[in-house]
């Protein structure tokens, strides 16, 4: 029997199905890549998903809101990762994190941040959601790396995590296409090169 702590996390009503889940993501993602956000649909992600119109009115108030929790699930970062190069950790976490949103979910995740940053209310919270996250990940191993010796002493964490993942995010918002993680690679190496020892 469920604990009443859990029946509040959980909310009224019976507790959602994982396989919907799974099959509401992959219906949003599926559609984007096909209508792209303006001709995606909530009843068009239902009737593909296989599911009720009003499940996905009662865990959504928008298509925004349901397109940016698709993100989020799909833009989950890794593990981080811990050798004795912290300086290497940095490079293939920042490389992870430009294929991850270049590559994955079919290639719309690229497309998908830029229309929710153009959608206001949805900046900020993709911002908290996805990219606070890995920007805080990233720190720490700028932070080891520092402490490594791998980075000049000085340098700013957060400034440096700013100009290794902006690229990212500035090519589907600002440019309409892929930022590549060849890119991330010579990006990578150019700060460095200014920030290291």
């Amino acid at each position: 029997m469920a604990s009443k702590d859990e029946k509040t996390r959980r909310g009224p009503g019976r507790p959602r199905d994982p396989a919907h889940d799974r099959a509401i993501r992959e219906a949003i993602v599926e559609l984007l890549s096909e209508r792209g956000f303006g001709g995606l649909t909530m009843n068009d992600v239902a009737e593909r998903a296989g599911v009720a119109k009003t499940t996905m009115y009662r865990r959504w108030p928008s298509k925004a809101a349901m397109v940016l929790d698709a993100i989020v699930e799909e833009l989950e970062p890794p593990a981080a990762v811990a050798s004795d190069d912290a300086l290497d950790d940095l490079r293939r976490f920042i490389v992870g994190f430009y294929e991850l949103l270049a590559g994955g979910a079919g290639g719309v995740l690229p497309i998908a941040p830029a229309m929710l940053l153009r959608e206001g209310e949805f900046a900020a919270a993709f911002g908290e959601r996805v990219l606070v996250l890995w920007r805080d990940l990233a720190s720490a191993l700028v932070e080891r790396a520092l402490r490594q010796g791998r980075l000049r002493a000085g340098v700013d964490a957060s400034t440096l995590v700013d100009v290794l993942v902006a690229l990212a995010v500035y090519y589907p918002v600002a440019l309409g296409k892929q930022a590549s993680t060849q890119l991330a690679e010579r990006v990578f190496a150019l700060v460095v090169a200014g920030a290291g020892q």
